[in-house]
């Protein structure tokens, strides 16, 4: 997965990895959009 932000990659990764990161935006959205 490849996350972007204004228009530059800010994460790449599985989403596992990503998921791993309380920190990361990937993780971030999905938390806000109640996925996790």
């Amino acid at each position: 997965i490849l996350v972007m932000d204004k228009g530059s990659i800010v994460e790449d990764g599985s989403p596992d990895e990503l998921l791993e990161n309380p920190e990361s935006l990937f993780y971030q959205l999905g938390h806000a959009a109640g996925l996790l």
